[in-house]
């Protein structure tokens, strides 16, 4: 009787975990398959917004709009991500590597960058907002860049 018992949750255990490894198998195909609908990746783009250069020609700031953008294989259309703000300095004349990134930054309410230069080393980026109505512009934020830091 014992051993009748043992048997029967012993093939219900094997029901199981077979039926597991389905739900599994299922789960990863259909995730895989999705994937690979949107997974060619383009390069981001980047946007210049605007480029200032120090008063003496020893520093540049260039302000680039950077969007993502993927290839939707179901409609076979490029299809743009989340866009973002970098602000890339460095030496005049030389390739701008270093920048920093805004991630949350609200490029769609603004109305203009403005960049007045403090020194040579030292940029104070204005940034100027729409209000909600796009009637009125104000001044949101100055943006404190010193070109010199690591």
């Amino acid at each position: 009787m014992r051993s009748r018992q043992v048997k029967k949750v012993n093939s219900f255990i094997y029901v199981i975990i077979i039926m597991g490894m389905l739900v599994i198998i299922f789960v990863s195909a259909t995730i895989e398959k999705n994937k690979r609908a949107t997974s060619d990746s383009y390069p981001d783009i980047a946007s210049s917004i605007l480029t200032s250069i120090s008063p003496n020609q020893v520093h540049i700031v260039e302000l680039q709009e950077i969007r993502s953008q993927y290839l939707d294989k179901k409609d076979n259309k490029i299809v743009y991500g989340n866009s973002s703000f970098r602000i890339y300095y460095g030496e005049y004349g030389n390739k701008l590597e270093e920048y920093l990134d805004y991630h949350m930054f609200q490029l769609a309410t603004v109305a203009n960058f403005e960049v007045n230069w403090k020194d040579d080393h030292v940029a104070l980026i204005a940034v100027y907002r729409k209000s909600k109505d796009g009637k009125a512009i104000y001044k949101d934020e100055t943006i404190r860049l010193d070109t010199q830091q690591e």
